[in-house]
């Protein structure tokens, strides 16, 4: 497929709802491609249906579980099939598992599969292309990898080992810019936050920020619309 030039190939996991949402609707709203994915299927994601509708030419949507590493190669093949280029992979999906320090296995085992397991496995299969774009990784992280509460394990914990960004960037040449994120808000109700608190209207609404910090050189930026 054909793009304009100045338009980036950016590949966002977890776009049916929230943050990741929100991020592709930016990238979109900057003229760039968006090959976004999540665990639904196309008709049970209403949002992608809507951004579908919208930037039929510039969004694309897949239904992947990236708690299978082999669904993440497979999806990370299709998207560089489609435009021969990847040049930006924001890594987003995730999902609260506030189970306590008790809790199964099985939660345990899906926690670190879908907070952790997931964003590494996403860099290793989108390294080649990215290296080839000189283009730009983006971790999604939490402000309980920094600050938490009891009762959020093993949540807490998966986001808590989400800086190996740092590591990473000294595993991918330097072409390659590696960054993790935090979210700075300017209101948020812990408890039950109304509609208006929403994460994803929060980003629409300019009140929340999300900055990334690449490594090695720390460098916070606003996101997406600087031109990375």
């Amino acid at each position: 497929m054909k793009i304009q030039q100045s338009a980036r190939v950016v590949i966002v996991t977890g776009t049916s709802q929230g943050i990741g949402q929100a991020i592709a609707q930016s990238y979109l709203d900057n003229g760039d491609i968006v090959i976004g994915c999540a665990f639904s299927a196309l008709e049970k994601a209403a949002n992608a249906q809507k951004m579908l509708a919208e930037n039929p030419e510039h969004y694309f949507y897949y239904s992947v579980d990236v708690t299978k590493t082999e669904s993440i190669k497979q999806f990370v093949n299709d998207a560089e099939k489609l435009f021969g280029r990847i040049d930006v992979v924001v890594s987003n999906a995730g999902k609260n598992v506030f189970k306590g320090i008790d809790c199964e296995e099985s939660d345990w085992s899906h926690n670190f599969d879908l907070n952790l397991r997931s964003h590494w496995y996403l860099a290793k299969c989108a390294r080649p292309a990215l290296r080839k774009s000189n283009g730009v990784i983006i971790v999604i992280t939490s402000n309980h990898a920094f600050s938490t509460m009891p009762g959020c394990a093993p949540y807490n914990i998966s986001k808590k080992s989400e800086p190996w960004v740092s590591h990473l960037a000294l595993s991918i040449p330097m072409a390659t810019r590696c960054g993790s994120t935090r979210m700075l808000m300017e209101k948020w109700h812990a408890r039950k936050p109304s509609k208006s608190t929403r994460l994803d209207v929060l980003v629409a609404q300019k009140k929340l920020a999300i900055f990334a910090c690449f490594y090695p050189a720390i460098k916070p930026v606003l996101l997406p619309e600087p031109r990375l």
